[in-house]
């Protein structure tokens, strides 16, 4: 049996690198003897995370464009040293199969497959594509996306909706050890808050506005609060002036056992963000991400509003004092009735599109 070799190409953001991430796992799982590659950007999110993968992986100097559609002398000078760098290792491969996952990343390695003349599958789980996901998939044998409502965004009869691919950490979960880590009270119900792998200014600020609301249900209620890099001096001194037992942390890797701890959690509604909330049953107040000219993330959210599994809060950024005041009102009922919890919990159930990332991986298995 020849080898075969698995490229992926996506990066820049947790939510282009963790659904590549979750299927090269579940190939390797499939095929042992095949080859996993990543392709990846220069930004330090890319290498925390896929340093930690066990798979190798090459650094592209391709940059996102300087400015809203304008493509700058440098961003054609570094894509085009990252095309020659994919060809040639895609040629070095007797048998390549390439997934592209989005990102500025993806763009110079699947052009570089299709001149190579190597099957393509793309992975874009956001629920509306960006004009660039849109124009890479157009190069792929097939398309897989985590909902339903995306395929009319595709010409393509080769999309298939097969949910959110996780990585197989979700698989099994561990709250006691968040609890032994951070020294939690096992007692008390948990409130997790995060702004996804970069961490969420404006979610922060509104959390610090809060704290003495939040210090009303100490006696219950205790906090993880992940704040992004080098955000998390302000939050520490806060927290540990308050009543409320809370741990501020910038980054945490095992956001499965996290989630399957917390009660709550508050956050951004990334298209990978949402389908971990769906997976760990976790209801969720989720403030989308208020800059994006599509709005995408409110509608990720949207998908669980419609259910009853979460609550969308809007980032107000020109007025944070009302984001302020609407995520209190939104919070406060759950902190108080459990009874609500439980119904949102239910009703995430309901979304749940277990084994996504094993079907992504068979369907890449047979690509041809």
């Amino acid at each position: 049996m020849s080898k075969k070799t698995y490229f992926f190409a996506g990066g820049g953001t947790g939510g282009h690198i963790y659904p590549a991430l979750a299927v090269a796992q579940r190939l390797k799982n499939l095929e042992a003897h095949s080859g996993i590659h990543f392709f990846s950007s220069q930004r330090e999110i890319d290498s925390i995370i896929l340093g930690k993968s066990g798979f190798e992986y090459t650094t592209l100097p391709v940059i996102p464009p300087q400015a809203r559609d304008i493509v700058s002398l440098r961003f054609l000078r570094e894509f085009y040293k990252s095309l020659r760098i994919a060809i040639k290792k895609i040629k070095s491969a007797d048998n390549a199969t390439i997934i592209g996952s989005g990102g500025f990343v993806s763009g110079p390695v699947v052009l570089a497959a299709k001149m190579c003349g190597r099957p393509i599958g793309f992975i874009n789980v956001d629920i509306i594509p960006g004009k660039a996901n849109k124009l890479m998939a157009s190069l792929a044998k097939e398309i897989y996306v985590q909902f339903d409502q995306t395929k009319k965004h595709f010409n393509s009869d080769n999309v298939m909706a097969t949910g959110c691919p996780l990585r197989i950490e979700f698989d099994n979960t561990d709250r006691e050890s968040v609890i032994k880590e951070f020294d939690l009270d096992a007692n008390k119900k948990t409130l997790l808050i995060t702004g996804a792998s970069s961490g969420a200014k404006n979610i922060n600020d509104a959390i610090a506005n809060l704290i003495d609301n939040l210090s009303g249900y100490a006696d219950s209620w205790q906090i993880i609060h992940l704040t992004g890099r080098g955000k998390d001096e302000k939050l520490r001194n806060l927290y540990r002036d308050s009543k409320i037992k809370a741990v501020a942390i910038d980054y945490y890797d095992k956001m499965q056992n996290l989630l399957s701890l917390a009660n709550i959690v508050i956050g951004r509604s990334g298209a990978v963000s949402v389908g971990e909330y769906i997976n760990t049953q976790t209801p969720a107040i989720c403030l989308p991400y208020p800059y994006h000219k599509d709005n995408h993330q409110y509608l990720n959210a949207e998908v669980m509003t419609r259910a009853g599994a979460a609550i969308i809060v809007e980032d107000n950024f020109p007025k944070p004092d009302l984001t302020t005041k609407n995520l209190w009102l939104a919070l406060e009922p759950l902190l108080i009735d459990s009874s609500k919890i439980d119904d949102m919990k239910r009703a995430a159930r309901e979304l749940e599109t277990p084994d996504a990332a094993e079907k992504i991986a068979e369907r890449l298995i047979k690509l041809q």
